[in-house]
């Protein structure tokens, strides 16, 4: 019988598990995707009038309601700190193996991306107890995407389980560095949504800052007219649009920096918690400049493969680092080049693969 590890997370971010993927090819393992938030997905696709996205609601809600019946099934579970919903989770892992993957690096009370639903102090209290029941007792193992997110849950919950440390990955064969080079003038890439958390608006004061520089800009979001708008007024800023990964990769290989100035922002509880362009940039040969958020900081080596910048002084440090860039020599640059190769091959697919079965393996087996 064909073995079967099922993803269940709130809206789908399938690429998160390219390592899955392979090491479930490798064991001839089926890897099924679903979404354990159909209600919005069916608000959204009366809203939208979007058919398929109502198939999709459909699909998830009959995969929920035959997780019921299930018994020693793998099953992963990507959700957010103190969600509510992890009372089903418990629920299931009575007869089945449910494991945490996480990238959320705090987790001792204070900082959460969503608030559960705090209908009365006694449901909170007692949401907050099925998340302790969940790491302590219920759960087989924990993967967190970084460093800092093992840690916090180690010191927070008394871990009976295993805690993997398991990163996001990129595919060689896709993101590969060309003949490096130096280009005359340097080109910086932008490379994510366009929104203020982000730091596309950073991005584009670079640009009007140093006319001697290319400055190009790959995504969508929110901010797309403000960039258009820019580039119209710019002759070295360009919008290249929303791109295939092979794209992104051969425009990666013709850059020399990627800029990702990302930004807390007082409103929301969010940072940077990887940075999957990071590793792609590198393992092009392209060199990364980010805010010192918790992803980029376990990433890069600061001034040895990369640059980080500090996220409360983040516009003068990049003008500074940019300024400095003007005078710096090609063989200084080659060198950081070479080093983000170096770097970014510890993130390569069959390297991550390899990380999914220090924990899964055993239950691979004894099912």
């Amino acid at each position: 019988m064909l073995k079967i590890i099922y993803v269940v997370h709130e809206k789908g971010a399938n690429r998160h598990y390219d390592g899955l993927a392979e090491y479930c090819r490798n064991r001839n393992i089926a890897l099924q995707f679903y979404e354990f938030s159909p209600l919005w997905q069916i608000l959204s696709a009366l809203k939208n009038r979007n058919f398929n996205r109502f198939v999709k609601a459909f699909r998830n809600i009959l995969f929920l309601f035959k997780t019921v019946f299930f018994k020693n099934q793998i099953l992963i579970v990507g959700i957010a700190p103190l969600d509510w919903r992890i009372i089903f989770f418990n629920f299931l892992s009575n007869r089945n193996n449910v494991f945490l993957h996480t990238s959320w690096p705090y987790w001792d009370g204070d900082n959460y991306p969503h608030r559960y639903l705090a209908f009365s102090e006694s449901f909170t209290k007692s949401v907050i107890e099925q998340w302790r029941l969940f790491f302590e007792v219920k759960s087989r193992g924990v993967f967190c995407v970084s460093k800092t997110a093992s840690n916090q849950i180690k010191k927070n919950y008394v871990i009976q389980n295993e805690i993997s440390i398991i990163n996001h990955s990129i595919d060689p064969k896709v993101f590969y560095p060309a003949e490096l080079e130096v280009h005359k003038p340097l080109n910086f890439l932008f490379i994510g949504r366009l929104e203020k958390s982000k730091g596309i608006e950073i991005f584009l004061e670079l640009a009007a800052r140093f006319p001697a520089f290319n400055f190009n800009i790959i995504g969508a979001g929110k901010l797309i007219d403000s960039v258009i708008e820019a580039c119209s007024t710019m002759n070295n800023l360009a919008y290249l649009g929303q791109l295939e990964n092979f794209r992104v990769a051969d425009i990666l290989r013709s850059s020399d920096f990627l800029i990702l100035p990302s930004v807390r922002l007082a409103n929301i509880a969010w940072e940077e918690l990887f940075g999957i362009s990071i590793i792609e940039a590198m393992a092009c040969g392209v060199i990364p400049i980010t805010s010192d958020h918790v992803g980029p900081s376990e990433i890069i080596k600061n001034h040895l493969d990369g640059f980080i910048c500090s996220d409360g002084n983040l516009q003068a440090e990049l003008f500074k680092l940019l300024k400095e860039l003007l005078e710096v020599n090609d063989e200084t640059l080659l060198t950081l080049k070479q080093n983000a190769i170096r770097s970014a091959s510890r993130y390569q697919v069959h390297v991550i693969s390899s990380k999914w079965g220090l924990i899964l393996d055993q239950y691979i087996h004894s099912n």
